[in-house]
């Protein structure tokens, strides 16, 4: 329902309910609804305000996108709304309306369907200039139709222009002169239409048969001769009887905005073709079009009988396609529907011309996908969820993984779960840290992100920052890090969880970011580190989002804190980037301790040369190793591994390739593509297009925006993938994309002036991959007006 957001955040004052969510009928004092029956199908307001835009035109739930998932909408929604209770409202002015209606798909234009208020998207003055696919017929009224609907006995074109009025065409159009089999079309229409009702009267080359309107008795044919010429059709004027000639032009109801087609007037409303000629319709449809209804002994009056004009009785002969009345007044007033037809006039044709698209929705639960699946595949494939063990197994750890271990199943969880059934979410900080790029640095960087609890590590994580990857694309290193759910540290958080004062004055928790140069010679070096305390570690989790920037005298040593060395001979003076003239003392390779007193020989031949040694974890057992801290292209616990994939020469098409040291393996390289490449590996060719313009313009040009399109589906909207700007007419246009398709519309936008541009046609190609043309661009007359207008 269009009112599902509105209603949570428009506040409307509606006959003094002040707070409430209510909307006014507009000028109407004595309703006043909830916003929740705004687009609900059922009109409850008299001028139908509650369910179509501005009372008439398009209808709310169809037209207007105000849901959670589509918000497209919801301002035009909040004005209309906010709009409703202001007495003499300027909304009901023509031109607000117009402007105010909600866009229609691009090929709804001049589709002989009605979309926009006031039928605007089937005004002559527009579809005149309208161009039609190459399987479409053309209206005179510039309509574009299918062209198996030519002739087939039910009016298409607003004006008949593609059944009795095609005989007034004496030269066709560039389009309607290249159709297949047009001859033959003529010739079913010379054939269906030489013998019509009152055609003896008529003569049907220029005359169409009907009633006629505003004379005293229609009946009489003999004073009141029953021809109009085929020009009044559809001009918006009642020339026959019951606005049979306008049956593509009138309004059947009000509410509803549907064609006329046949509807009978029935008093001050109007009865559909299927109801308003059965005897139960008798008292209110008076209509002299009811042949059935004018029988006086009730012996033909059957839906399907027809009284002549001559009081002649013809059973079962109404609208059988056989003349049986003398001028054919048998066969008058009949329409080749089905069923459905009957409901709304052209509804087969509207449903075959706008076929509904099948969007594809994720099904749940799965089980029924897979099985489906199983069977598109094999027969002959068990379908697991029949197995009860494998059911009971799957739910059983949650986010982990079920292994049967001696008839014993033991849950394997992932590191943010914890418990026999992975149920529980271990507390945690996400961190999302992203290096500043304003310092200049040609080395490979590995930062070490540590968890720490006064001083000890509880939990890190290892990062590279590659600088040329870096220097192209902004990369945001997205983690987490664990607390310690040991004994000691569950108690220290109970104790702290219930010492507000604690919480307030003390942070022993902290995250450290050191960052190390791996260097052209394969050795290690630190160069310092930015230092977070952690102020809401009471929480569960916990968020944690940095810019790790270098300050500006770094590289420079102006202003160091370290300029003067204030650490022992076992550390090193490093600064601490993010805290003014503040340092630490990092502990040389192989120490360890507060003050590195402590120096482990095993560290030192543990990790591979040029590697440093560095403390580990919090609660390490005595026997296990520290962990390495590799050179450039190294990796394995000791760094003891060298490997390369840039090696290799995995880039083709010239492409350069980067080693991004990515511990896990899964993504060890990247590759730098040329222009015209794409691809993990380069290795697919953009697509590209190459547009040489061959035009001339003798006026000066102040400027030149070249605008390519793509059509979203199913609306056909235009989607812009690419502009570029010209001080003049360029006289070449290059574009590489990575798309299956190259961009399927060219636009040419030529500005003489800062106001009105000249819109011109470069190409207009499909589904295709490569565009290499020489263009003479096609100048759009009709593009500045129609957008000025905000018609199209």
């Amino acid at each position: 329902m269009v009112s599902s957001m509105i209603a949570r955040a428009t506040i409307n004052y509606c006959t003094g309910k002040v707070g409430q969510h209510r909307f006014q009928c507009f000028n109407d004092q004595h309703k006043c609804l909830p916003v929740s029956h705004l687009g609900t199908g059922t009109s409850e307001c008299s001028n139908n305000y509650d369910e179509m835009w501005y009372g008439r035109g398009v209808f709310l739930r169809e037209s207007i996108k105000c849901e959670k998932s589509d918000t497209i909408d919801c301002d035009r929604l909040k004005e209309y709304i906010g709009q409703s209770s202001i007495k003499n409202s300027t909304l009901f002015d023509n031109s607000q309306q117009q402007t105010s209606i909600n866009p229609i798909p691009f090929r709804s234009y001049c589709d002989s369907f009605w979309d926009l208020h006031e039928h605007r998207d089937e005004w002559t003055s527009s579809c005149q200039h309208w161009v039609c696919q190459n399987h479409q017929y053309q209206c005179q009224s510039g309509q574009c139709i299918d062209l198996d609907w030519v002739c087939d006995g039910e009016w298409d074109c607003a004006d008949a222009s593609d059944e009795e009025a095609i005989f007034l065409i004496q030269y066709w159009n560039y389009h309607n002169s290249m159709l297949r089999d047009w001859d033959s079309r003529l010739s079913k229409c010379q054939q269906r239409y030489s013998i019509s009702p009152f055609s003896k009267i008529c003569n049907t080359s220029f005359e169409f048969g009907c009633y006629l309107s505003r004379v005293s008795d229609p009946l009489n044919i003999q004073l009141n001769r029953p021809c109009i010429n085929l020009t009044q059709i559809g001009d918006g004027i009642e020339d026959c009887y019951n606005a049979y000639d306008e049956k593509n032009t009138f309004e059947a109801n009000s509410d509803s905005h549907d064609m006329w087609g046949f509807h009978l007037r029935c008093g001050n409303h109007s009865e559909s073709y299927s109801s308003a000629c059965r005897q139960e319709a008798k008292n209110n449809c008076t209509n002299f079009l009811c042949l059935n209804l004018q029988s006086e002994n009730n012996l033909c009056s059957g839906i399907n009988d027809a009284i002549c004009r001559d009081g002649s009785c013809k059973k079962n002969a109404r609208c059988d396609g056989m003349y049986d009345c003398l001028h054919g007044e048998d066969e008058y007033w009949c329409a080749s529907f089905s069923p459905s037809n009957s409901i709304e006039y052209r509804y087969d044709k509207k449903m075959i011309y706008r076929p509904n698209y099948l969007y594809l929705i994720p099904q749940f639960p799965y089980q029924n996908v897979l099985i489906t699946r199983q069977k598109q595949l094999s027969k002959s494939v068990v379908n697991i969820w029949n197995d009860s063990i494998f059911i009971m197994h799957s739910y059983l750890c949650n986010r982990g993984v079920a292994v049967l271990q001696m008839n014993e199943i033991v849950c394997l969880c992932p590191p943010a779960y914890y418990g026999p059934s992975c149920e529980f979410f271990s507390d945690r900080i996400s961190i999302i840290a992203q290096i500043d790029q304003k310092t200049f640095l040609t080395n490979t960087l590995k930062i070490k992100a540590k968890l720490l609890f006064n001083d000890n590590t509880i939990d890190e994580h290892e990062f590279t920052i590659n600088p040329t990857i870096e220097s192209f694309k902004k990369i945001k290193h997205k983690f987490y890090l664990l607390y310690s759910r040991s004994a000691q540290m569950l108690e220290h958080k109970r104790r702290r969880y219930f010492n507000r004062t604690d919480v307030i004055n003390n942070h022993p928790y902290s995250v450290h970011f050191d960052v190390f140069s791996l260097e052209k010679d394969n050795s290690v070096k630190e160069l310092g580190s930015w230092h977070y305390s952690i102020y809401f570690d009471y929480l569960p989790a916990h968020r944690l989002a940095v810019v790790l920037k270098f300050p500006t005298w770094f590289l420079n040593n102006t202003g160091d804190p370290c300029s003067q060395n204030f650490c022992n001979e076992n550390s090193i003076c490093l600064p601490i980037f993010n805290q003014n003239h503040s340092y630490y003392c990092s502990c040389k390779s192989g120490y360890r301790g507060k003050n590195c007193e402590i120096y482990d020989r095993p560290c030192e031949t543990y990790c591979s040369a040029n590697a440093l040694c560095r403390n580990g974890a919090i609660e390490l057992q005595p026997n296990t190793m520290r962990p390495c801290i590799c050179p450039l292209n190294h990796f394995g616990p000791r760094c003891n591994l060298k490997h390369n994939d840039c090696d290799s020469n995995p880039c083709l098409n010239y492409g350069t390739c980067v080693a991004t040291d990515d511990p896990s393996g899964e993504a060890s390289y990247m590759c730098l593509c040329s222009k015209r490449f794409y691809g993990n590996r380069c290795e697919f060719e953009m697509g590209s297009v190459h547009v040489n313009l061959n035009m001339t313009n003798t006026s000066p040009v102040r400027a030149t925006v070249v605008q390519l399109y793509d059509f979203a589906t199913p609306s056909f909207q235009l989607l812009i993938r690419n502009q570029q700007v010209y001080d003049a007419i360029p006289s070449k246009i290059n574009y590489y994309h990575s798309d299956v398709h190259a961009p399927s519309l060219g636009v040419l936008k030529i500005y003489e002036n800062l106001t009105q541009p000249r819109y011109y046609i470069m190409y207009i190609l499909a589904q295709t991959s490569r565009i290499n043309i020489t263009s003479f661009p096609e100048y759009c007359p009709y593009a500045s007006s129609l957008l000025s207008k905000g018609e199209f």
